[in-house]
């Protein structure tokens, strides 16, 4: 009876894992690179739940990834009178694994603020701030595309 048990153990089928955190897939995928894992992503529904909380007290936060600091403090000097806090933020070159969502509270505040004022009105507050850097800065380079802004907005 004990090698029945044996064999049948043997040929067992082995259950897939939940995991709730990018570390914890990762923690796993080193020990078994095979395993068999299920995501349940708790971050992005959070950080969605949030950003809606937020909207409701009239909280906007734009996350601006595409541009240095300094211009991003420009910018948020600008979107501070419309109520809009302006946050510089890093993207990450790694992709979570499959299941995970990065920036979720972002894109549900980058929506709503596209929603009330539109793409365009965003990007030329954008310019707005790149120009004001640039001219608050004469002596130092702002290169865009290989271009330096100065010889642009310094005549």
């Amino acid at each position: 009876m004990s090698l029945l048990l044996l064999l049948s153990s043997c040929n067992r089928s082995v259950e897939p894992v939940k995991v709730y955190s990018w570390a914890e897939y990762e923690n796993i995928k080193l020990e078994n690179p095979d395993k068999k894992i299920i995501v349940v992503d708790t971050i992005c529904p959070y950080e969605t739940k949030r950003a809606e909380k937020d909207l409701l007290k009239n909280k906007l936060v734009y996350y601006c990834r595409n541009y240095p600091e300094r211009v991003v403090a420009e910018l948020n000097l600008i979107t501070k009178k419309y109520n809009i806090e302006t946050i510089h933020s890093l993207s990450s070159c790694i992709r979570p694994p499959e299941g995970f969502t990065l920036y979720c509270y972002e894109k549900v505040m980058e929506k709503e603020i596209i929603k009330r004022h539109g793409k365009k009105w965003l990007d030329s507050l954008v310019r707005v701030a790149v120009k004001n850097y640039v001219i608050k800065h004469p002596n130092e380079p702002y290169l865009e595309d290989g271009i330096d802004l100065r010889t642009k907005y310094l005549k």
